[in-house]
């Protein structure tokens, strides 16, 4: 039976995003010259700029793509003070199911994620590009700038009740994600117009938030639900031969199909398929490298019963065919 290669593995504090530049350091590796952090070895590469020009409101803005399988374990902060905005530009991601019923990317990412330091989430860093602005601002310094929606804060978050919430950018917020990612294009002006379109995208989340709260475009997460999509997604990781079926999944864990997509989304940032699939082909990936199995023994214990499909598949989610990667040592 082939012994799984351990992934690359690492925890991060919640909280300043220091933190997490700290931990990308010392286990992905990379520089930190000024605000600008560079990755790009054969572990992925990480292009972020980071900002801190408010005392308690950070920006990170830049693109990520990952080489290796990685996973940052996300440690609890004890007094949670701060709130995690997340929102995604793009990002390519090639889906097709066995077969062939679904065929997803490449796509526009359109969602905005909001929590505070509550949730011990495992942050699986894809191996696609994808571009976002992360915003982690204080409770306070969030007061400060707005401090006619306290009631909105308190009422999102009651008592640092754990809460995660997802949302769909509107078309001000999607046209400043546009704005400020040419600003970082630019060599003179880039740092005040990068901040700028930083604090704007940060009050149009916010205003966004407010006209949608009640609505079903923002949905929240609750503890109950994190735990129980914990439970999921090992079900999930446990058997790459299985053929996923969300109604019977569903019916397992005791919601509705239209739930189990719903937090899903808001807490891996993707579909249950794509997830599975992701995760298929990396395992797929890394048993190529290791030269032990050959492209179709691979392919047959991963549930495919015809190589080519197996194929196709690993091409559209990877980029490179599977003999490709098995000539790389």
């Amino acid at each position: 039976m082939y012994n799984k290669e351990k992934e690359i593995r690492f925890k991060v504090k919640e909280g300043d995003i220091r933190n997490y530049i700290d931990s990308f350091l010392e286990h992905l590796g990379g520089t930190l010259k000024g605000n600008h952090y560079i990755l790009d070895n054969s572990k992925g590469k990480i292009d972020w700029l980071l900002y801190e020009f408010i005392p308690g409101f950070q920006l990170v803005i830049g693109d990520v793509y990952m080489k290796q399988s990685t996973v940052v374990e996300r440690e609890l902060e004890a007094n949670t003070d701060h709130l995690h905005i997340g929102i995604f530009k793009s990002g390519v991601i090639h889906h097709q199911f066995e077969d062939d019923s679904e065929v997803l990317g490449p796509q526009e990412s359109k969602d905005i994620f909001i929590s505070n330091g509550l949730f011990p989430i495992e942050a699986h860093l894809p191996s696609y590009q994808y571009s976002a602005v992360g915003i982690k601002i204080k409770r306070g310094t969030f007061s400060q700038l707005l401090p006619h929606s306290d009631a909105l804060l308190e009422e999102l978050f009651p008592s640092n009740t754990p809460m995660r919430y997802h949302l769909k950018k509107n078309n001000e917020v999607e046209m400043l994600m546009d704005e400020i990612f040419h600003s970082m294009t630019l060599k003179d002006w880039k740092n005040p117009l990068v901040m700028a379109k930083g604090l704007e995208i940060f009050t149009f989340v916010i205003q966004s938030i407010q006209v949608s709260k009640g609505s079903d475009e923002l949905y929240g997460l609750h503890i109950e639900d994190y735990n129980r999509l914990i439970e999921i997604k090992e079900k999930l990781l446990s058997n790459f031969e299985q053929k996923v079926v969300l109604e019977e999944l569903a019916t397992e864990f005791g919601i509705s199909v239209s739930k189990l997509k719903r937090d899903f989304k808001i807490l891996f940032n993707t579909s249950v398929y794509q997830y599975f699939m992701n995760a298929k082909m990396d395992e797929a990936y890394k048993r190529l490298q290791s030269g032990k199995y050959s492209v179709s023994e691979i392919a047959y214990d991963l549930g495919y019963k015809n190589l080519a499909t197996f194929s196709r598949m690993f091409k559209k989610v990877k980029g490179l065919s599977p003999t490709d990667v098995a000539v790389i040592k």
